[in-house]
């Protein structure tokens, strides 16, 4: 007999197993985590701003492919490493005209160094500024008060330019011509140190009512017991001027207009007699001036 032996198997080939290929990360797909450290790039990069500083002036810096927040940051005063309160600035108010300044940083063991900056000139600076007088009176002329410093050390110039209701009224510390009652008065101000211009400084006054002021002189008149003295006075503004008399003595009076003093001594006087005269020149300016009278017989 002949027997038929069917054999029941996979259908499958026995190959060898070949390993699994690795391909590139297509783009955009995770990557390894980097080493721990300053977030790098790279090129690396310092630059120092602003590039035109003076010594009132703080440098910054900025870094390109890394963090500079952690990274050691040295600052170069004339090519000579020093130190700052805050790493990542340097104050330049040490630093003399004409010095200059660097930055530089280890990254990854390379020497990054930043912009070469060179310390320009400072503008000189106003401190004080007075116009004077404070409380005008006639006779006194408008003036200015000024001082500069230059923290460079170079010596300062003041600038003047006054306006007088808009027109030109010169260019020195005083005030060219008098000033009346209305006038609006400017005074500019600006230092300079030779190379640069400091900032300007602008007053203004409105010049109100001067006031009129006694002349004095001892000329006076006796005849008889009639004693006279004849008050002189100068208003600026062109005012006319009233006269009166403060607590006058008895037999005593003043003439409003002409200023004229007269006292009938009484016979039994003898002595020392004081009395202010009072002048208004009705805008609100008043001047007092108190003469004494002497009789002796």
């Amino acid at each position: 007999m002949v027997s038929l032996l069917l054999v029941l198997g996979s259908c499958t080939s026995d190959k060898p197993s070949v390993p699994p290929v690795q391909r590139p990360a297509a783009s955009g797909s995770a990557s390894l985590p980097a080493p721990a450290g300053p977030a790098v790039s790279g090129s690396f990069s310092l630059a120092i701003s602003p590039r035109e500083p003076n010594r009132q002036t703080t440098l910054g810096v900025n870094a390109v492919g890394f963090d500079i927040s952690s990274t050691n940051v040295q600052w170069l005063l004339n090519d000579s490493p020093v130190s700052t309160e805050v790493p990542a600035q340097f104050n330049c108010s040490a630093a003399a005209k004409g010095s200059t300044v660097q930055a530089r940083a280890t990254v990854l063991g390379q020497e990054v160094r930043s912009n070469i900056v060179e310390i320009r000139n400072s503008p000189p600076e106003l401190t004080k500024v007075r116009l004077l007088p404070e409380t005008f009176k006639p006779g006194d002329t408008l003036m200015i008060e000024a001082e500069a410093m230059d923290i460079d050390g170079d010596p300062v110039t003041v600038l003047y330019a006054w306006t007088r209701n808009g027109a030109p009224a010169g260019n020195a510390a005083t005030i060219t011509g008098q000033v009346k009652r209305g006038d609006n008065v400017a005074v500019s101000l600006r230092p300079y140190d030779g190379q640069s211009y400091g900032t300007a400084m602008v007053l203004e006054r409105e010049i109100s009512n001067i006031p009129p002021s006694f002349s004095e002189h001892k000329n006076f008149s006796y005849v008889g017991s009639r004693y006279s003295y004849q008050a002189q006075t100068v208003d600026p503004d062109g005012d006319a001027v009233a006269y009166s008399l403060v607590d006058p003595a008895e037999g005593m009076t003043m003439d409003r207009s002409t200023g004229e003093l007269v006292w009938n001594v009484p016979p039994d006087f003898k002595g020392e007699k004081s009395v202010t005269l009072m002048a208004d020149d009705g805008h609100g300016g008043i001047a007092q001036y108190t003469i004494f009278i002497s009789i002796s017989q």
